[in-house]
């Protein structure tokens, strides 16, 4: 092993020590000198802990798509559901969502459930990851402490399996064993099937010519989306379930006239001195107000929090063609890059940035372009060319992955609105956004090759002075 490559490995030990320190000490901070700080990266419901989960298994009896409730769910993750209520007695399903929280029985289910979870991931991991046993064993610490796992799991979403389903596609779509290859395609058929927006994964496939293996990934992934659908109704529940996402998109945002004393007392839900209806009526909100300020990592909402913050308005049909530019420019910057952990990362950002009905939880995919990030500093190469964007992504990493004990920003508190939004999620949204930024970046000098000075142009417009921007962002908000 040559002197470069031991190198390396030293910095990516160092590296996950120094991200496992950080997400250490938050905790430290959480449970012995502030319990409030654990808000900073979960939802503001102390008695609502677990809620996708206890909410989905509780309500899914009958026809969701015909009775109403989780028409936003694809057929596939209402079957898993419905498999779950099965190992509950209906004496527990039937004392409702939030006392289902009192039983043994449905715990038992979910840790069961979630480790299995947690071993598929890290067997997955463990074939791919080309990293020695001990930063191998750090890299599963950093995962488990990081604030996307942490949420997803206090939601208990099912994306959770869409995600390690996604991640078992990664690592085995290219294996030797054609066995464990087409197993991986189902993997990630079965994923797009839950939650839909895995499926640009496949874009791996077409990118590397394998066609035939995309026609089947193709033909797996609309049999697991739209073969459910037929023990519910056949087309006539897809439609509903089509209105059903347009109207759950749609209601993303609420008047701050529409407030009701039961919204204001659900969010104040166990944060102290968090003010009353009269606050919020007497405050100077603005008068659209979204109601996944601290939690939703859409493109739209993150555009909506710094317009309100610098005070520039733009409208929505503008917001719509900036990111519809966007997308372009990481597909082609996808197609484009010669480096597969970039490639990898301009898919999560379109599955992360596209969805307005996708919450923190999503982020957990950016796991995937990570891994591969990790394995390609581990390889010999000229350390020169693209040292600059793998050093901005590996920072922004760090600053995406580690839990950050930072309080509400009082314009978006909780004495304004239902949901709000905290220094972390302000500095996990500008991460997110100066992650495009760079993949921009990196559309851009494909096209430049050779040309460094017009490459130095671009990466000072694309990402350094965003970057400075970001900073002043996150330091006015806390100043509004």
């Amino acid at each position: 092993m040559g002197l470069e490559r031991i190198g390396e490995e030293v910095k990516i030990r160092g590296y996950l020590l120094i991200m496992l320190f950080f997400s250490v000490c938050f905790y430290f901070v959480c449970m012995f000198i502030n319990h409030d700080f654990f808000h900073a990266i979960t939802v503001y419901h102390d008695n609502d802990t677990f809620m996708d989960w206890c909410n989905c298994v509780v309500y899914y009896d009958g026809n969701p798509y015909i009775e109403g409730f989780g028409g936003n769910y694809p057929a596939m993750a209402v079957l898993f559901f419905k498999i779950f209520r099965l190992g509950i007695p209906g004496e527990v399903l039937s004392d409702g969502a939030y006392n289902l929280r009192g039983y043994q029985i449905p715990w038992l289910i979910f840790m069961l459930y979630n480790g299995v979870l947690i071993w598929i991931f890290t067997i997955s991991v463990s074939s791919k990851l080309k990293l020695k046993p001990f930063d191998r064993n750090l890299f599963f610490l950093v995962f488990l402490f990081s604030f996307p796992t942490v949420f997803a799991l206090e939601r208990g979403n099912i994306i959770n399996l869409a995600f390690v389903l996604t991640v078992f596609f990664y690592c085995f779509n290219d294996n030797e064993n054609r066995y464990l290859k087409e197993i991986s395609f189902l993997a990630l058929a079965l994923a797009a099937g839950i939650k839909i927006y895995p499926a640009v994964f496949g874009l791996l496939l077409l990118k590397q010519k394998r066609i035939r293996e995309c026609i089947r990934l193709t033909i797996y992934g609309m049999v697991s989306f739209v073969g459910p659908f037929f023990l519910f109704g056949g087309w006539k529940a897809v439609l509903s379930f089509i209105r059903g996402i347009l109207s759950f998109a749609g209601n993303r945002v609420a008047r701050a006239e529409e407030f009701s004393e039961e919204m204001v007392a659900s969010a104040q839900a166990g944060i102290p001195d968090s003010g009353s209806l009269a606050n919020i009526k007497e405050a100077a909100a603005p008068a659209i107000m979204p109601m996944d300020y601290g939690y939703n990592f859409s493109f739209k909402n993150i555009c909506k929090i710094i317009q309100e913050i610098i005070g520039v308005s733009l409208s929505e049909r503008i917001v719509s063609v900036i990111l519809i530019l966007l997308c372009v420019v990481l597909l082609v910057t996808a197609i484009r890059t010669g480096e597969r952990w970039k490639e990898l990362l301009c898919y999560t950002l379109l599955m992360v940035l596209i969805p307005s009905f996708s919450g923190a939880y999503v982020i957990l995919f950016l796991f995937i372009p990570f891994i591969e990030f990790l394995n390609g500093t581990t390889e010999k190469r000229d350390r020169k060319e693209g040292l600059g964007t793998d050093l901005f992504f590996a920072w922004l990493m760090f600053l995406l992955i580690t839990p950050w004990a930072l309080p509400d920003i009082p314009f978006f508190s909780i004495r304004v609105q239902p949901c709000p939004l905290t220094g972390s999620f302000l500095g996990y949204f500008l991460c997110v956004l100066l992650l495009a930024l760079l993949m921009l970046y990196e559309g851009l000098s494909c096209f430049l090759g050779g040309h460094k000075r017009m490459k130095i142009v671009c990466g000072a417009a694309t990402v350094i002075l965003p970057a400075i921007g970001a900073c002043c962002v996150f330091v006015k908000a806390y100043k509004m």
